[in-house]
C-alpha cells in the first residue's frame, strides 16, 4: 500500500519513523517462518534506492514487477554453503552511485532479451510469429508448406510407436479419448432423441481420430465430442424439431458445407487469421460454454420443480424411512369370498399364507396381517402405517446434490497445496480427477438413497 502522505503508526513500530509504504501478507496458519522470510525480503527490497524510486512512481503491478526484476539482476547472492551467516560483512566506506542503474537505455544483450520476452509474451497471449500462420500468397501454399515440414518426421512417428516407453502413453490416450466419447455419447442420445448415441459417437471418433493422426501430424491430439459440440447438436436438433426437418439430413448438409468451407480456407491461407485470436478470445468462448452448462443445470432443476417435485413412495417395492406399512380389512362376506377364491386361482396367487378355509364349518377367512401389499386393494383392504404414503422431495434432493457436486469439485480443485497427500497425488487430483470424484460421490449418494426409481433418474 502506498499512502498519499507519510504518517507515524503509533505503538506498532520499534522506531517511530514516518511510514509511506505498508506491505500486507495474508496466508494460512502454520507457516510463520516462511512469512518472516518474506518480510525480510520485502525489507531488503525497500532498502534499495532504485527500487524505492520505482515504488514511489509505480502506477500498476507491472511497474513493481519491473523494479523487482531489475533488483534481482543487480543483487549479489551468497550461497549458504559457502558463507557462514554468523559472519557479518562490514558496510562500505562509501556507497557507490546508483545513477547508472537508473538509466533507461538497455544494453544490447538486454534489448535482445527484451525482444525474446516480448516474443514469449506474444506466444502466451496469442500465437506469436508462428511460421505456420504466415501467408504464402499461393493456392494451397500453406498446405504444401505443412507437408514439406512434416515429411522428414513422418517415418520416425511410426518408428517411435514400437518404443516400450510409448506403451503407457498408448493406454493413457486410449482411456482419455474413450471416456469423453462414451460420456458425451450418452448426453447426445438424450439431446437428440436417440438420433445420435454412444455407438455413433465412438465410430465417428475412431474414423476422425485415425485420419487426423495419419495426415495432420498430431498423433497426440484427442479427437472426440466436447461441450461445444454437444451444445451445437442440441441447438440444431431443436431447430429441426420446430421446423419439422429431418435432423440427420440437416446435419449431413451442415458437415458437407463445413468441409467445403474448410477446403476454401486452406486453399487461400485463411488460417493465418488464427494469429489474431488471443487468449481473451479463447477464454471468452470457454466462459460462454461454462455459462451454457450452468444454464442447463438450472433449467433441469426448474423442470424437476414443475413436473416431478414430489414423488410418492411406492409401498409395493419397499418401505420408506424407519416406519412400517401393513394391510388391514374387515371380515368379508361369503359371496365376496367366492370372488376372492376365483381371483386367486385366475391370477395363480400363492395364498397359502393368508387365505384359509375350514371345511368343517365351510368358512373361509383372510389373515390381513400376512396379505401382500400389492393384493391389499384388490381385497378391499386398506394400507395402514406411516410408510405407506411416504413422499420424496426430489427437487430438494437434486438441489442438495447440485450444491454438493460444486462444493466437492471446488475443494478438490483448490487442494493442490493441501498437506494431506503427496504433491503428485494432490496435483493430479486437482487438475484431472476433481470433477470425476465429485460426480461419482454425489451420484452414488443419489442412487443409493433416493434414485431407485428410473423415472427420477430421467427427471
Amino acid at each position: 500500500l502506498l499512502f498519499i502522505s507519510s504518517f507515524i503508526i503509533c505503538h506498532k513500530l520499534q522506531v517511530p519513523v514516518p511510514t509511506r509504504f505498508m506491505f500486507i501478507l495474508l496466508g494460512p496458519e502454520g507457516h510463520k517462518l516462511k512469512y518472516r522470510e518474506i518480510g525480510r525480503a520485502i525489507s531488503t527490497l525497500m532498502s534499495d534506492e532504485v527500487f524505492c524510486d520505482v515504488a514511489y512512481q509505480a502506477r500498476n503491478r507491472e511497474d513493481l514487477l519491473d523494479g523487482i526484476d531489475e533488483f534481482l539482476e543487480q543483487v549479489i547472492v551468497l550461497p549458504p554453503g559457502e558463507w557462514d551467516p554468523k559472519i557479518r560483512i562490514e558496510p562500505p566506506t562509501s556507497v557507490p552511485s546508483q545513477e547508472a542503474r537508473k538509466k533507461l537505455v538497455p544494453k544490447k544483450e538486454d534489448a535482445q532479451g527484451s525482444q525474446n520476452n516480448n516474443f514469449d509474451d506474444d506466444i502466451s497471449g496469442g500465437h506469436g510469429k508462428d511460421i505456420a500462420l504466415k501467408r504464402t500468397h499461393k493456392l494451397f501454399g500453406g498446405l504444401m508448406a505443412d507437408v514439406k515440414r512434416k515429411i522428414p518426421w513422418y517415418v520416425s512417428d511410426f518408428k517411435d510407436a514400437f518404443n516400450l516407453q510409448c506403451v503407457a502413453a498408448f493406454l493413457y490416450m486410449y482411456f482419455a479419448m474413450l471416456a469423453p466419447i462414451v460420456t458425451f455419447g450418452g448426453l447426445l442420445e438424450e439431446a437428440t432423441d436417440r438420433n445420435l448415441a454412444a455407438i455413433e459417437n465412438l465410430f465417428s471418433g475412431a474414423i476422425c481420430g485415425t485420419l487426423y493422426s495419419l495426415f495432420a501430424g498430431q498423433p497426440l491430439t484427442m479427437i472426440g465430442s466436447t461441450g461445444p459440440v454437444l451444445i451445437f447438436e442440441r441447438v440444431v436438433f431443436e431447430l429441426c424439431k420446430k421446423a419439422s426437418l429431418d435432423f440427420l439430413s440437416v446435419r449431413f448438409w451442415i458437415n458437407t458445407w463445413s468441409g467445403v468451407i474448410l477446403v476454401i480456407i486452406v486453399a487461400f491461407d485463411a488460417s493465418a487469421m488464427v494469429s489474431y485470436i488471443t487468449r481473451f478470445t479463447e477464454e471468452s468462448f470457454s466462459a460462454l460454454i461454462s455459462f451454457i452448462f450452468i444454464y442447463e443445470s438450472i433449467a433441469k432443476l426448474i423442470k424437476i420443480l414443475q413436473n416431478a417435485r414430489i414423488i410418492e413412495w411406492n409401498p409395493l417395492s419397499a418401505t420408506g424411512g424407519g416406519g412400517n406399512c401393513s394391510c388391514s380389512g374387515k371380515p368379508l362376506e361369503s359371496e365376496f369370498m367366492d370372488d376372492v377364491k376365483s381371483m386367486v386361482s385366475r391370477r395363480r396367487m400363492n395364498a397359502s399364507s393368508w387365505l384359509f378355509h375350514q371345511p368343517d364349518e365351510n368358512i373361509s377367512y383372510i389373515d390381513w396381517d400376512n396379505v401382500p401389499l400389492e393384493h391389499c386393494e384388490y381385497l378391499n383392504g386398506q394400507l395402514i402405517g406411516d410408510s405407506c404414503y411416504y413422499m420424496l422431495d426430489v427437487f430438494l434432493m437434486s438441489l442438495v446434490l447440485l450444491a454438493g457436486t460444486f462444493a466437492i469439485a471446488t475443494v478438490l480443485k483448490h487442494g493442490r497445496n493441501s498437506s494431506y497427500f503427496p504433491t503428485s497425488v494432490s496435483s493430479n487430483n486437482s487438475e484431472r480427477f476433481c470433477r470425476f470424484h465429485s460426480n461419482f460421490v454425489d451420484d452414488f449418494i443419489g442412487l443409493f438413497r433416493w434414485f431407485a426409481d428410473p423415472k427420477i433418474i430421467r427427471a
